[in-house]
């Protein structure tokens, strides 16, 4: 059959929205906070999934946990016309969970109630949950109205409750976080091998170990796991976006199958219009490839639906980088550290986008804000710090940095294209060469930005850097 056209993302969502703020864990000791954050999330993605309706992503929702700030605040600030509040008190076998739907503009309650159910009903509650919002704000259901909005993925709870407790770990995005996650997620899959959710946090899990930019293990290593896990969900439950988003992100940063990685963005945005994640991912797929409006546009969207996310504002940074917008660029990550000046991925998004617009000097300054002398220093700081010295011309410290490289992969996996980084600040393009192609026999996921990443400028010339392009087979831009 003919491919399907590779066209732009779906229709932007409706203007008015909802937020489901953190349900607080009211269990006594409070021990059950993944559970009410996982409820929480769950009634999220069920809402996310009806049309004409706009749901804040999980991560702008939980930046209000804990906090007392006024609901008309919350709504100016989400951009929503909605809040869903809500609590949890689990005791054994037994659940209770209040819910309370506010209008956010004047913080005035325009539903609550009150369920009790057994453990084992908690889909069934959180369906009629869902169900009575989307009553409420008299929101028309598509296709099949009568149809389940949150759907059973496991009839055992202890694997449900294994599976929250995983996605509370990944939710930390450290290398330790994921591999916890990653046990949990075995865990759940033990009890219920049926679990298409726990398969798809395996792959999530593997997806972001085998990231570059992570450098935490080698991509041959996790991102067939990663395949795995997303293939055994898609055939347990074919409908589900966050399946093919998962595989779409193998398609792309590990086997270069750019047709495949397409179809797999589209389908997910297709059976969720209001998955930011799927958005994200499929912007990196149309910068990669050098469609760099469609990507911008993909990137806002995904930003549009989760306002506060730092990853998010950072994504967005990156694809203006990626496109030469050197001072909105600048600003975007920026206006990132502004709300949190640790977030790593945009301090070093910040000094790289110097270093290219020629502020060499103060590229190694942000640079040098990322290093904690109490810890190791990730890879990827000393790679991009040590092509920012090269560029300030400070050669040696380049090269002590270059050298710190060689050392830790004695003991750990580093990237290839880490050391070309290091390479290409020196001025060495010979060196700069091998380490990238390193970095395709290794199918890491940078080497899927080589025809767009400004650093790479000074080898387009250079007929081995053309035959690298070649083997990861980009596809022609229309």
């Amino acid at each position: 059959p003919e491919p399907e056209p590779d066209t732009a993302t779906p229709p932007r969502q409706p203007a008015a929205g909802i937020a489901v703020l953190p349900f607080e864990d009211d269990t006594r000791g409070r021990r059950s906070e993944y559970f009410s954050d996982g409820l929480t999330e769950e009634i999220t993605d069920a809402l996310s999934r009806v049309r004409g309706l706009r749901v804040i992503a999980r991560t702008s929702a939980f930046a209000f946990k804990g906090t007392r700030v006024p609901a008309p605040e919350i709504g100016r600030r989400l951009g929503v016309t909605h809040l869903l509040e809500g609590s949890v008190r689990k005791s054994g076998g037994s659940l209770r969970i209040a819910v309370r739907l506010v209008e956010a503009g004047t913080g005035s309650l325009l539903w609550s109630d009150r369920y009790d159910r057994e453990i084992g009903d908690v889909f069934a509650v959180q369906d009629e949950i869902a169900r009575a919002v989307v009553d409420s704000l008299r929101v028309e259901l598509a296709g099949d109205g009568g149809g389940a909005l949150v759907r059973s993925s496991t009839g055992d709870p202890e694997a449900h409750a294994l599976y929250l407790r995983g996605r509370s770990c990944w939710y930390t995005r450290t290398p330790e976080g994921l591999e916890e996650a990653i046990g949990y997620f075995r865990r759940a899959l033990e009890r219920d091998p049926a679990f298409a959710l726990a398969h798809i946090g395996l792959a999530d899990a593997y997806n972001m170990l085998g990231a570059f930019d992570y450098g935490v293990l080698p991509p041959g290593e996790v991102y067939p796991r990663a395949r795995e896990a997303a293939t055994r969900a898609l055939a347990l439950r074919p409908d589900l976006a966050e399946a093919h988003t998962a595989l779409a992100n193998v398609l792309l940063n590990y086997e270069w199958d750019w047709e495949g990685a397409a179809r797999s963005f589209r389908r997910a945005l297709q059976l969720n219009p209001g998955y930011a994640v799927a958005y994200h991912w499929y912007s990196l797929y149309l910068g990669a490839v050098g469609r760099h409006a469609e990507a911008l546009d993909a990137v806002r969207r995904a930003r549009e639906l989760d306002p506060m996310s730092l990853v998010m504002g950072t994504a967005l940074a990156r694809q203006l980088y990626f496109g030469r917008e050197y001072d909105a660029a600048l600003r975007e990550y920026r206006a990132v550290l502004e709300v949190d000046p640790a977030f790593v991925p945009a301090r070093l998004g910040l000094g790289l986008t110097l270093a290219q617009s020629g502020a060499a000097d103060e590229a190694v300054a942000e640079l040098e804000r990322t290093l904690n002398p109490s810890d190791s220093p990730r890879p990827v700081v000393l790679a991009l710090l040590g092509h920012a010295q090269g560029r300030a011309g400070r050669r040696e410290k380049a090269g002590t940095l270059l050298a710190r490289l060689h050392a830790m992969a004695e003991e750990r996996y580093v990237p290839p294209e880490y050391f070309a980084l290091v390479h290409l600040g020196l001025g060495d393009t010979d060196a700069a060469l091998r380490w990238l192609e390193a970095a395709c026999d290794a199918r890491s996921g940078s080497v899927i930005y080589l025809r767009v990443d400004p650093l790479l400028d000074p080898l387009r010339a250079d007929p081995r850097f053309g035959r690298l392009c070649a083997r990861v087979g980009f596809p022609a831009l229309p």
